[in-house]
């Protein structure tokens, strides 16, 4: 009996794609180049009842994982327990380069998904750019996790996005025009809008231990339905706008900015 692919006389093995995942680095385009993992979100809850934990352990440390081919990109076959899935883009060893995402993944046809990824705050940025790094903080000076924050032109068109971390820092490459009749004026002119999930998430009494232990706890999942979803320029689920507010930014230079939201 002959195999699907090939004569019987060789034996066959067949290996189905479940999900691929291609990160992005949106501030330097292409695939991201440097450390990261793609991690299946997998563990039993509670966190306190699955296992002990000893000091400075993470949960990231004991999660499945997606196989990284030399192309850059991560995989993961099909087979039991590829269906529905959340996964999380992470850096490992506390860099910053890159602010993490947590996805979640249908089952349906397996494809690639282009997933892109923000500067952090140790991220190597291209020269000359002009940059936004920024806080983002309650009026008590507390930071605000996870923010997203869009910069528009005066026209009310895109100029910039970014991704806020966990300590509420971020940093914001604007998008010139390439193909516009006119330099763009110095300073530019932008107009920033910050969303946050407010009032923050309290952990689950039932859970008390993943606070500690992963440090993602409170990252809102993001559905991935299309494509601006997937290159994160959309608000994050449950999110409250702020904004806008205006600012002035000197082309080719960095700026640093405290944006503190009017939350009561």
């Amino acid at each position: 009996m002959s195999g699907r692919f090939t004569p019987s006389r060789y034996d066959e093995r067949v290996l189905r794609l479940a999900v691929g995942v291609e990160p992005q680095d949106v501030a330097r385009g292409g695939r991201v180049a440097g450390p990261l993992r793609v991690l299946i979100e997998d563990a039993p809850k509670p966190l306190h009842r699955w296992r002990l934990w000893r000091p400075g352990e993470t949960l990231d440390a004991f999660l499945g994982r997606l196989d990284r081919h030399r192309s850059g990109r991560f995989a993961l076959l099909a087979g039991p327990g590829s269906g529905d899935l959340v996964l999380r883009l992470t850096e490992p060893g506390g860099r910053r380069a890159l602010v993490p995402r947590r996805v979640a993944v249908t089952g349906a046809d397996p494809r690639i998904l282009p997933i892109g990824l923000f500067p952090g705050t140790a991220a190597s940025l291209p020269s000359r750019a002009t940059v936004v790094r920024g806080r983002v903080v309650t009026p008590d000076g507390v930071p605000v996790r996870w923010a997203r924050i869009r910069a528009a032109d005066d026209t009310g068109e895109d100029a910039g996005w970014a991704h806020g971390d966990d300590r509420g820092e971020f940093v914001l490459v604007v998008d010139l025009a390439e193909n516009a009749l006119a330099p763009a004026d110095d300073p530019l002119a932008v107009s920033i809008t910050v969303t946050a999930v407010v009032p923050a998430p309290e952990p689950d009494p039932d859970d008390p231990l993943r606070p500690v232990v992963d440090p993602l706890w409170d990252l809102p999942v993001e559905p991935l339905p299309d494509d601006d979803a997937l290159a994160g320029r959309v608000e994050l689920p449950g999110q409250t706008s702020f904004g806008p507010f205006p600012f002035d930014l000197p082309l080719g230079r960095e700026t640093s900015l405290s944006i503190p939201l009017p939350i009561p």
